[in-house]
């Protein structure tokens, strides 16, 4: 019971009593995993999920026709660059890299999204979700829109196909930013309630 509710606080912290996207899911990642998982346990996480991070990377190269040298170049200089792998060295930030692997597996699902049927919708959401929940772990992807119409340059296709598919997956993005201005908009509303000053007779 005591877990459920300071889970319920931890997710409510954000938004002042009430639910807010904003790192939704950070805290309760970094707060309660320490105690599922222990330090130890914790920091091989990380470090096993920085790894998937770099298969991903490597394998969305290639599907966009990289040659395998030069992607497992590119994917071997993900895994040690200090800008990125330093998060997999501090706590406070791993859910960068939980963010991370989020937002390359909706570049892996959009890149399938081109199927024709079913499948292509399917991987289309999949991928729009993930783009969505990554960034209730942390804004760290918020411009990747932008790589995603630079893969669809590259694609071959109408533009038709181009603009449907970047639109259901800019969709992710306008959810999260109406959340979080209504959020911020109810937070507002209340400073000004509490800070209104009585009216005496």
């Amino acid at each position: 019971m005591l877990f459920r509710s300071s889970l319920g606080q931890a997710l409510r912290e954000g938004g002042r009593g009430r639910l807010s996207p904003a790192r939704l899911l950070n805290l309760p990642y970094v707060g309660y995993l320490p105690i599922l998982l222990g330090a130890a346990g914790c920091h091989q996480l990380t470090a096993l999920l920085h790894l998937c991070n770099a298969i991903l990377f490597r394998r969305i190269l290639r599907r966009l026709d990289w040659p395998d040298s030069r992607a497992t170049a590119a994917a071997a200089i993900f895994l040690t660059s200090p800008w990125i792998a330093q998060a997999t060295m501090w706590w406070s930030a791993s859910p960068a890299v939980v963010a991370t692997l989020l937002f390359l597996a909706g570049v892996e699902f959009y890149l399938r999204s081109a199927a024709p049927g079913r499948r292509g919708a399917v991987c289309l959401a999949a991928a729009a979700g993930c783009f969505f929940l990554q960034l209730l772990f942390y804004e760290l992807w918020t411009a990747g829109v932008v790589l995603l119409a630079a893969i669809e340059m590259r694609r071959p296709g109408g533009w038709r196909g181009r603009c449907m598919r970047l639109g259901v997956a800019s969709l992710a993005g306008v959810a999260y930013a109406a959340w979080r201005l209504a959020a911020h908009h109810a937070d507002v509303n209340q400073d000004r309630k509490s800070t209104r000053l009585p009216v005496t007779q």
